[in-house]
C-alpha cells in the first residue's frame, strides 16, 4: 500500500481572486435620500424595525420619483385640457389670417358644418365653399365690394390664388409654353396669352391670368365699367386689357346679361337661375340640379339603356325613392349606383366640375359623384373631361334636344345682331321684356325711384321662381343663426334627405312634428309665395294646411300675422340695414352719376388701401413661411424623436433585455455550480461515513487487548502480547479517528444540504425574472406600435392627407392605451427601481455587506462551514482560513499513518515468525486479511476526507462568489 500524503494547501496561498470594480451609477442611486430611514442593506436581514425601516425608505425614495414623474405627466394633460394654445400643451400658433382674407374664415366654417351632403352639386359646393358674393345668382350680388369682401382686390390676392390654385398649377405642368410670369420685386404673377388679343397674325399678349375663385369678385369690381361702359372706362380697357381666363368675354356679357335680368325680375327675384347655353366648363355659370324624377323619367326614355337591362339583366336593379323608381347597376366592388342616362351625363359631369378638376380629399371623383351615379364608360369620360378641362364635342352631342336649342338660340342672335346692324329693329318692334328693360335703364339715368309703384312690385313678385330644396339646403348652411341655435340645442334639429338633397328640419313639441327650417333670407319670399293661401284661406288651402304643414323657422305666426295685417306687406328684420336680402328695394341702388362721383372723391383712400393691402400681404407671407418653417422644424423633431424611440426600444431588446438574461443566466450557473460542487461534497462525504462504519467492524474483527479469537496461543506469550499491543492500538487510532472527524464531517454534510435548499429557491426566483422581462418586452412593442402609429399621422398631416388609421388610432386607441400604459409604466419602474436601489446598496460594498450578512445568519451555518464561507468572501486571506481545515487535514494524516506503520509492523512480524505454528489454525491468515482490509479501508477514508478537503479549496469557492456577487448581479445588471 502506498504511503500518505499530506493535503497540499500551498494553493491557497498563491491563489488570487477577482477586485471587483464599481460602476459610478451605483453611488449615485446609493446616495438618493431615503427620508429619515437607512440605505444599509444589512438591515434588511437583520428582522424587526431595521427591515421595516430600511424597505420604507426604498419604497418612499422610489415612488417620490415616479410621483414627481406622474405629476409632469399630469401637468402637461391640463394645460393641453384647459389652456391648449400655451407653449407647454405644444400648440403652435399660425399667422392671423382674417385681416387679411375674411372669406377663408367662412369656408372653414362650412367645411366645420357637419350636414354638409355628398350629394350635392359642385356648382353648390364652390358657392357653398366660398363667400356668398362669389355667386351671381346671391342675395348680396349687388352689395358693395369693400363691405362684401371686408378689402379690395389687389395683385397680392390674385398672386395668393394663383398660388393656391390646383388647376392652374396641372395646366403649367401640362402646357408650360402657355404660361410665364410677370413681377414687380415684391409679387410675381402667372401670365397666359390673350387669344382674342391677336390680330393680323400676331402673337396673343400675356395678361394676368385670374383663379376661378376671383372671377367674379374681380368683375364685381368693374361693375361700373360693365354696366355703364363709355370711351375710359368700358371692359375692353379696365379688364380685357390686363386680365384673362378661358371664356372672359363670354363671363362678362353673362354678367351683364344676369345683372339686367335681376332688374326686370324685381327685388324678391335675385336668386332666380337663368340658363345658358355655355358649351365651356370654364364658366362661372352653374346648371338647375338634377333630381331624382328626371333621372327617372330619362332612364325610361334612354332606349341603349333598356337594351343593356335586356341583355344583362343580373347587372342591374331596381331602387325606390319614395314614388320615384330608378334604375342601378352593380359595379366592379359589388355596389349598386343610379345609371345616369346617355342625355343626362354632359350635365351630371358639368354639375361636378368642381369635383373633377380641382378634387380634395373630401370633395372629389370617388366620394362625390362616383359614390352615387355610374354609366357605361364613365371613366373615360371623367379622364376626357379633366384632361380637356371640360365638356368635349362628343359629350355635347350625347344631348341632341341641347345641341338643338343652343343651334336655334345662336341663329337667332345672329339673326338679331344682323338686323340691329342694318337699323331694320326700332323700339317700338322690340319685345316686352326688351322694351321692359330699356325703361328699367332710363328710370335708373333718370334718377326715377319705384317707391310707391305697386305695379312694379306685383310685377316682378309674379315674375319670381318658386323655391326648390336645394336652396332651402344652400341656405340654411349660410345662415349664421340657424347654426348657432344648431349649437345651443342640438336635440331640437335634425335632418332629413330628400332625393339628393339634405334638409334641416325642427321639432314642434307640441305636436312632435319635424317641418323643414325656412333661413331668413328666404322667409320673406316664402310668405310671397304662399300669399294667395294666407290672404285668402280656404278650408284646403291655408296657412296650416300648405305653409305650416312642411315649413317653420323662429316666429313664423308672428311673421304670418303681420304680412297678413298689412296685406302682403313682407315684416322688416332687425339685421336688414346691415345684411342685404331679398326685400332690398331697387331705390338703394346708385345712380351711374353717384357711383363714378363716389368713385372720383374715394379715389385716393382705396390707392391708400391697396397699398396697405399689399404691405398686409407680404407681411402675412412672411410670418406664414416662418410659421411653416417651424412647424417643419417642429415634425422633423418629433419624427427624428420617435426614430430614436424605436431605435432605444430595439437596443432594450436586443442589448438591455439580453444583457439581463445573461446576467441571470450567469448567476444561474453560478448556482448550478454550487449545487454540483455540494451534491459532489454530500457523495463523498456520504461514502466517508460508510467507510467508517466498515472500518469499526473491522476493528471490533481484531478484538480486544486480553483476548484474541485469531491466536489461542498462551496470552501470556511475550509475542502475543506484542501482537496483542498492535491491534489494540489499531483499534484504539481508529476509534480516536471516529471521534474527531466524524462529527466534522456531518456538520459539513448538513451544512450542504441546507445550502442546496438554499440554493433551489434562489434559482427559482430567478427564473421569476424571466416572466418579469417579458412582460416588460410586450409593453415596449405596445409603445413601438402607437409611436409608429403617431409618426404616420404627422407624415400624412405633412403631405396634407386625411387617413382613417391615425384618426382611429387617435379617437379610440392611442389615449386610453397610452394612459394604460403609463399606470403598467408605473407599477413596473417602481418595482424596478426599488430592486435598483437595494441592489446599489448591496453592489457598494458587496464583500463588507455579504460579511455582514453572513455574521447575522451565522446561527443557521456550523462553525466550520461559517469560518469557510468567511474565508472564501473575504478574498482568501491564508490567515483567516479555517483552523479546522488544517487539524482535519492534520488529524486524517497522522491517523493514516499511524494505521499504516501498526498494520505494516504487525503484518511483517506475523510473516517473519513461526506465529503460525503458535496459534496454529487460520487465525493468522485471518489476522493478515483483517489487518490489509483495515489498511484499505482507511486508505479510502483518507481519499474521501481528501476529495472533501479539495473542494473546500478557495480556487473552488471564491470564483463562484465572485461570479455571482460581482458578474451576476452588479456588473451585468447596471451594464
Amino acid at each position: 500500500m502506498a504511503p500518505y500524503n499530506n493535503t497540499n494547501t500551498s494553493s491557497a496561498y498563491t491563489f488570487l481572486p477577482k477586485v471587483y470594480e464599481k460602476p459610478g451609477i451605483i453611488d449615485f442611486i446609493h446616495g438618493l435620500p431615503r427620508y429619515g430611514f437607512g440605505n444599509n442593506v444589512v438591515d434588511f436581514f437583520s428582522g424587526g424595525q431595521d427591515k421595516s425601516g430600511y424597505v420604507k425608505g426604498v419604497v418612499i425614495s422610489s415612488c417620490v420619483l415616479l410621483v414627481f414623474f406622474f405629476l409632469w405627466c399630469l401637468c402637461l394633460l391640463l394645460f393641453k385640457m384647459y389652456f391648449p394654445s400655451s407653449f407647454l400643451s405644444g400648440y403652435l400658433e399660425p399667422p392671423d389670417e382674417s385681416a387679411l382674407d375674411h372669406h377663408h374664415d367662412k369656408v372653414r366654417q362650412e367645411q366645420d358644418d357637419d350636414e354638409t351632403s355628398s350629394t350635392h352639386s359642385s356648382g353648390d359646393r364652390s358657392q357653398e365653399s366660398r363667400e356668398e358674393i362669389m355667386s351671381i345668382d346671391s342675395t348680396v350680388f349687388w352689395k358693395d365690394p369693400l363691405e362684401a369682401y371686408g378689402e379690395e382686390l389687389n395683385m397680392a390676392i390674385i398672386a395668393r390664388e394663383q398660388k393656391r390654385d390646383e388647376e392652374l398649377a396641372r395646366n403649367k405642368r401640362r402646357y408650360p409654353e402657355e404660361f410665364s410670369t410677370t413681377t414687380n420685386g415684391r409679387i410675381t404673377l402667372v401670365t397666359t396669352p390673350d387669344r382674342d388679343s391677336s390680330q393680323n397674325g400676331q402673337d396673343a399678349l400675356f395678361r394676368v391670368y385670374i383663379p376661378r375663385p376671383l372671377r367674379l369678385r374681380l368683375l364685381r369690381t368693374y361693375h361700373d365699367s360693365i354696366v355703364y361702359p363709355d370711351d375710359v372706362n368700358n371692359p375692353q380697357t379696365m379688364i380685357y386689357e390686363f386680365f384673362t381666363w378661358n371664356g372672359i368675354r363670354r363671363d362678362v356679357r353673362r354678367y351683364l346679361e344676369r345683372y339686367r335680368a335681376s332688374m326686370e325680375r324685381g327685388e324678391n327675384s335675385a336668386l332666380a337661375l337663368v340658363e345658358y347655353d355655355g358649351d365651356d366648363a370654364d364658366s362661372i355659370d352653374s346648371a338647375d340640379p338634377i333630381t331624382l324624377d328626371v333621372i327617372a323619367y330619362e332612364q325610361a326614355a334612354d332606349e341603349e339603356l333598356q337594351r343593356m337591362m335586356h341583355k344583362a339583366p343580373t347587372v342591374f336593379s331596381t331602387a325606390t325613392n319614395g314614388s320615384i323608381q330608378l334604375v342601378t347597376a352593380r359595379g366592379k366592388d359589388k355596389k349598386y349606383r343610379i345609371v345616369i342616362p346617355r342625355k343626362l351625363q354632359p350635365k351630371v359631369l358639368k354639375t361636378y366640375h368642381d369635383s373633377l378638376i380641382n378634387p380634395t380629399p373630401e370633395n372629389n371623383f370617388e366620394k362625390v359623384l362616383y359614390v352615387h351615379f355610374t354609366w357605361n364608360g364613365i371613366h373615360g369620360d371623367v379622364d376626357d373631361y379633366v384632361r380637356e378641362g371640360g365638356l368635349t364635342q362628343e359629350m355635347l352631342e350625347r344631348d341632341p334636344e341641347a345641341c338643338e336649342r343652343r343651334e336655334a338660340r345662336r341663329r337667332r342672335r345672329e339673326a338679331k345682331a344682323n338686323l340691329e346692324d342694318e337699323g331694320h329693329i326700332s323700339n317700338k318692334k322690340k319685345r316686352p321684356k326688351d322694351r321692359l328693360r330699356k325703361a328699367d335703364q332710363d328710370r335708373i339715368e333718370s334718377g326715377e325711384q319705384h317707391e310707391d309703384d305697386e305695379s312694379y312690385l306685383e310685377e316682378s313678385e309674379a315674375s319670381s321662381k318658386p323655391i326648390g330644396l336645394d336652396e332651402i339646403a344652400r341656405e340654411q348652411k349660410k345662415d349664421k343663426e340657424l347654426r348657432h341655435l344648431k349649437k345651443e340645442e342640438p336635440f331640437v334639429f335634425s335632418a332629413v334627405r330628400y332625393g339628393n338633397t339634405l334638409l334641416t328640419t325642427a321639432q314642434n313639441f307640441r305636436d312632435n312634428k319635424y317641418r323643414i327650417v325656412i333661413p331668413r333670407s328666404l322667409q320673406g319670399r316664402m310668405l310671397v309665395t304662399y300669399k294667395d293661401c294666407l290672404l285668402n284661406p280656404t278650408p284646403d288651402r291655408n296657412f296650416d294646411t300648405l305653409l305650416y304643414n312642411h315649413f317653420t323657422w323662429n316666429g313664423i305666426h308672428d311673421d304670418v300675422d303681420y304680412f297678413v295685417k298689412s296685406q302682403g306687406r313682407v315684416p322688416k328684420k332687425e339685421d336688414e340695414s346691415q345684411t342685404s336680402d331679398l326685400m332690398r328695394p331697387l331705390k338703394l341702388l346708385k345712380t351711374p352719376k353717384e357711383g363714378k362721383s363716389n368713385n372720383n372723391h374715394n379715389a385716393s383712400p382705396r390707392k391708400e388701401r391697396q397699398r396697405l393691402d399689399d404691405a398686409a400681404a407680404e407681411e402675412f407671407e412672411a410670418e406664414y413661411d416662418k410659421f411653416d418653417r417651424k412647424l417643419r422644424r417642429i415634425r422633423i423633431a418629433f419624427l427624428l424623436s420617435g426614430f430614436l424611440m424605436i431605435l432605444s426600444s430595439i437596443l432594450f431588446l436586443e442589448k438591455g433585455v439580453k444583457l439581463v438574461f445573461e446576467s441571470v443566466n450567469d448567476a444561474s450557473d453560478g448556482l448550478q455550480l454550487i449545487e454540483n460542487v455540494l451534491h459532489k461534497g454530500e457523495r463523498v462525504s456520504s461514502q466517508y461515513l460508510e467507510t467508517q462504519a466498515d472500518i469499526q467492524d473491522t476493528a471490533k474483527q481484531i478484538g480486544v487487548y486480553n483476548t484474541s479469537s485469531w491466536c489461542t496461543a498462551d496470552p501470556t506469550n511475550d509475542f502475543a502480547v506484542q501482537i496483542r499491543d498492535k491491534t489494540y492500538m489499531v483499534g484504539i487510532s481508529l476509534r480516536d479517528t471516529a471521534l474527531k472527524i466524524e462529527s466534522t464531517v456531518e456538520g459539513i454534510q448538513a451544512d450542504m444540504h441546507q445550502m442546496m435548499d438554499k440554493v433551489e429557491q434562489v434559482d427559482k426566483n430567478l427564473n421569476e425574472i424571466h416572466t418579469y422581462m417579458t412582460i416588460a418586452k410586450i409593453i415596449v412593442i405596445f409603445i413601438i406600435s402607437i409611436v409608429l402609429c403617431l409618426m404616420l399621422a404627422c407624415v400624412l398631416a405633412w403631405v396634407e392627407k386625411l387617413h382613417r388609421v391615425p384618426v382611429l388610432m387617435d379617437n379610440s386607441f392611442i389615449f386610453p392605451t397610452l394612459v394604460l400604459l403609463l399606470i403598467l409604466f408605473w407599477c413596473f419602474t417602481t418595482l424596478s427601481l426599488i430592486g435598483a436601489m437595494a441592489g446599489s446598496d448591496y453592489c457598494t460594498m458587496p464583500d463588507e455587506n455579504t460579511v455582514n450578512i453572513l455574521v447575522e445568519k451565522r446561527d443557521a451555518l456550523s462553525p466550520l462551514m461559517f469560518l469557510a464561507l468567511m474565508y472564501y468572501v473575504t478574498g482568501c486571506i491564508p490567515e483567516r482560513m479555517p483552523t479546522d481545515l488544517n487539524e482535519l487535514s492534520t488529524a486524517l494524516y497522522a491517523v493514516g499513518s499511524s494505521i499504516h506503520t501498526i498494520s505494516g509492523e504487525a503484518t511483517n512480524a506475523i510473516q517473519s515468525s513461526n506465529i503460525a505454528q503458535q496459534c496454529g489454525g487460520d487465525g493468522t491468515n485471518q489476522l493478515t486479511e483483517l489487518l490489509g482490509l483495515v489498511d484499505a479501508s482507511v486508505h479510502e477514508v483518507f481519499d474521501s476526507l481528501s476529495e472533501v478537503r479539495e473542494l473546500l479549496q478557495c480556487e473552488n469557492f471564491n470564483p463562484i462568489y465572485t461570479t455571482f456577487a460581482y458578474e451576476g448581479e452588479s456588473m451585468q445588471f447596471w451594464k
